[in-house]
């Protein structure tokens, strides 16, 4: 059930995705409108600037896609701007938050898997398993992985080893607007979405 005053997240039928599979009761929940803001790190993001996604090569030990625009989630009321800038400065890896912030404005009508259904993306077997990016990014717009995969899905553990905070991959260009982050700015834009 929303809350109150708050807009749900939008659910696309397309791809042949059920609701379920499309986003994580989180993002359909009352706090949907909150994800569609996110925010990167580094240089000004551009849509000339995204890649063409690929698998990466077999030998790679890491499960991400190649190629990939990364976000993480807006924090507001937090010591940190995101979930991926508080798990770098915790754990010293200074290099990920290099660079100017950037507020990201996803489209409504983006759409957003989450482990569980893209089980449907899956190649190889036992601990080869890993996610077709390729097709992935071909029925949907951007892969999330939260701390809901992280502390319950242990059996998603192979697939998603090395995400070690709330993040999305985007696997297609699906944003509003790019903007240098400003706090203020950021609070109205998730006042305007409620």
């Amino acid at each position: 059930m929303n809350k109150p005053g708050l807009k749900s997240y939008p659910i696309s039928k397309q791809h042949g995705l059920t609701e379920d599979e499309t986003v994580s009761n989180e993002w359909k929940a009352g706090e949907a409108t909150h994800y569609l803001l996110q925010i990167h790190f580094g240089k000004e993001p551009k849509t000339e600037n995204f890649f063409l996604i690929q698998n990466p090569p077999e030998t790679e030990p890491i499960n991400k896609p190649v190629g990939a625009f990364w976000t993480s989630t807006y924090t507001p009321g937090k010591n940190y701007l995101c979930d991926w800038q508080d798990w770098c400065l915790g754990n010293e890896y200074h290099i990920g938050i290099k660079g100017n912030p950037w507020l990201i404005i996803v489209k409504k009508e983006a759409k957003i898997i989450t482990p569980r259904a893209a089980t449907k993306f899956v190649i190889g077997e036992d601990y080869e398993q890993r996610y077709d990016w390729e097709a992935m990014s071909k029925a949907v717009d951007g892969f999330n992985y939260n701390e809901y995969f992280f502390w319950r899905e242990t059996s998603l553990y192979n697939l998603t080893r090395c995400w070690d905070a709330e993040s999305t991959a985007w696997l297609n260009w699906q944003f509003e607007k790019v903007l240098p982050f400003s706090e203020k700015q950021a609070m109205k834009l998730l006042d305007s979405l409620r």
